[in-house]
């Protein structure tokens, strides 16, 4: 099986409007959590020789430091079945650089995609967990799910998040799984489902480029969730996040010891 990862890096400004709760030092978060990723990657990498990892990283014209530590990923992690490779793609844009990771993922060949952000930790073991997960339920139930690798807070306290809805529960190698009906842009899943829910993928874009309604928790709503709440996709998140959103207050893990996790990461 191979799983192609298309990872966005800009390490200048934030995209975010409002302060981090980890540090406002753009570079610094770039750091930490792609370090971690590639960690993360390595590890699955490791642990499952059948499956072959391959990476591209997408940078939107971030500092030559942070060019360093991926060109070192790409010498320290590269192995023969993961393979790291670095495109310098300066748009300018945020969605114009979501755009080329996502048409990346569904043109290349590969069984399983996930778009990367920069501003997501992750654990060792969190691939591992998400790549274990989406075999077995493919499996098991002939079914190309989506993971989401983070259980956020404001999931439960939204219109649609609130309404009684049936959630399946299922019981992964090192934990459980809940299915949920709310993502944002960074999930992973079969490139032939990635492919079958394009016009969503399409629109999501569409809306962030004309009506400018990212961080209003409704882009996401009337695009993406649509895969789950119209299309009937089942989307399955940890119990406990194997990947914290490092955003704002609303975004923080209330059950997590997220410095505790930060320190724990080792820059590459």
């Amino acid at each position: 099986m191979v799983v192609n990862y298309a990872l966005q890096t800009y390490d200048i400004a934030s995209n975010s409007c409002f302060d981090r709760y980890c540090t406002n030092d753009k570079k610094e978060l770039v750091h930490k959590c792609i370090s971690s990723f590639f960690r993360s990657v390595d590890y699955a990498a490791s642990m499952n020789l059948d499956n072959d990892h391959h990476i591209v990283v997408f940078d939107n014209g971030s500092t030559q430091e942070t060019i360093d530590l991926i060109n070192r990923a790409i010498q320290k992690f590269s192995s023969d079945n993961l393979k790291i490779e670095l495109k310098q793609i300066n748009t300018g844009s945020m969605i114009t650089s979501i755009r080329k990771c996502y048409e990346w993922l569904r043109d290349t060949d590969g069984d399983i995609v996930y778009l990367v952000q920069d501003d997501y930790l992750f654990t060792e073991d969190a691939i591992y967990q998400m790549v274990d997960v989406y075999t077995n339920i493919l499996t098991e139930a002939k079914h190309y799910c989506i993971i989401y690798p983070y259980n956020t807070p404001d999931h439960w306290s939204k219109q649609y998040r609130m309404r009684v809805t049936p959630r399946m529960v299922y019981p992964g190698e090192r934990q459980y799984w809940i299915q949920c009906y709310d993502i944002s842009c960074t999930f992973m899943t079969a490139r032939v489902q990635l492919k079958k829910q394009w016009k969503w993928i399409e629109y999501f874009m569409s809306i962030d480029q004309v009506n400018g309604l990212n961080n209003t928790g409704a882009l996401e709503n009337i695009s993406l969730n649509k895969m789950m709440v119209d299309e009937k996709v089942m989307c399955l998140m940890p119990f406990e996040s194997v990947a914290l959103h490092m955003q704002g207050e609303r975004e923080k893990e209330p059950y997590i010891d997220w410095q505790k996790r930060w320190n724990s990461i080792e820059l590459i």
